[in-house]
């Protein structure tokens, strides 16, 4: 399970495409799907697992989160939320959130 939320829709509308195609990319890798989640019951967790913010290089600050079932990270600018990334993942997994890069996907 996977949440990606972007503020401008336009963006958002632009990135839908290779996101797809990177989640499709990264689901072969994969024999077996655990059993299913309760969105609501995770997105609960994502909204309690305390995030993390620590000023960004550049503008904004970097928001980080992570329980046993669920990490992530994103970026907030002015107190707006700009963009996030939010990913299931067992407790054995402590970088299961991590998204591959294209290279390591083929």
């Amino acid at each position: 399970m996977v949440l990606d939320y972007v503020s401008r829709p336009d963006v958002f509308a632009a990135l839908w495409p290779p996101l797809v195609r990177g989640y499709c990319l990264d689901a072969l890798e994969h024999e077996t799907v655990g059993g299913p989640l309760d969105p609501a019951a995770w997105l609960e967790t994502l909204l309690a697992a305390g995030p993390q913010w620590v000023d960004g290089p550049g503008l904004g600050s970097t928001i980080t989160f992570a329980s046993p079932t669920v990490g992530g990270a994103g970026l907030a600018l002015e107190g707006q939320l700009v963009q996030l990334s939010a990913f299931a993942q067992d407790g054995d997994a402590p970088h299961a959130h991590r998204i591959l890069r294209p290279s390591r996907r083929r």
